[in-house]
């Protein structure tokens, strides 16, 4: 992740962290951004999706980040069954998105149509807020790294290569 002091716009963005949110919740770090877990959803970069939620703590994720103009990370659930997902029941690389749209809808559910921005990482997860958050990393994207990083391995001298189907 860039530094956040050689970019232009991190004072901005530093300050609107830092400011107290109207509705009073504690501000997020500037490098952590709350977290929406999806039970059987993939968002990528690049994408344009519908998100429908209901669990409290999702709500409050999105309208916190919607109040405070931040981005929102969607981390995909091991078990879709779970409820209340911890940290350990949830994957640790995401997609961080920003919020194009938010309708609140009737009878606990909520939607939000979203655009994902860049791949994320989990470093650790923070408490002190009633939904999940977490201080993340940009997970580079694939063509900036060589060829090993993307699990590609030379070819062993002598190995035989599968045949081509017919």
């Amino acid at each position: 992740m860039n530094d956040a002091n050689t970019r232009p716009e991190a004072g901005v963005a530093a300050a609107s962290a830092a400011r107290k949110p109207a509705d009073g919740h504690k501000p997020l770090p500037a490098d952590a951004l709350a977290i929406i877990p999806l039970r059987n959803m993939l968002l990528f970069p690049g994408i344009v999706a519908p998100v429908t939620f209901g669990r409290e703590a999702s709500v409050a994720a999105a309208q916190a980040s919607m109040q405070d103009e931040r981005r929102i990370g969607f981390l995909l659930q091991r078990d879709p069954q779970q409820n209340s997902p911890a940290p350990d029941d949830l994957h640790w690389v995401g997609t961080s998105a920003q919020v194009l749209r938010y309708i609140g809808g009737g009878e606990g559910a909520h939607h939000v149509i979203v655009q994902g921005q860049e791949r994320i990482r989990v470093l650790e997860f923070l408490e002190g807020w009633p939904f999940l958050v977490a201080r993340v990393e940009a997970v580079p994207a694939a063509e900036e790294r060589g060829p090993r990083d993307r699990g590609a391995l030379p070819a062993a001298e002598g190995a035989r290569r599968p045949r081509p189907c017919a």
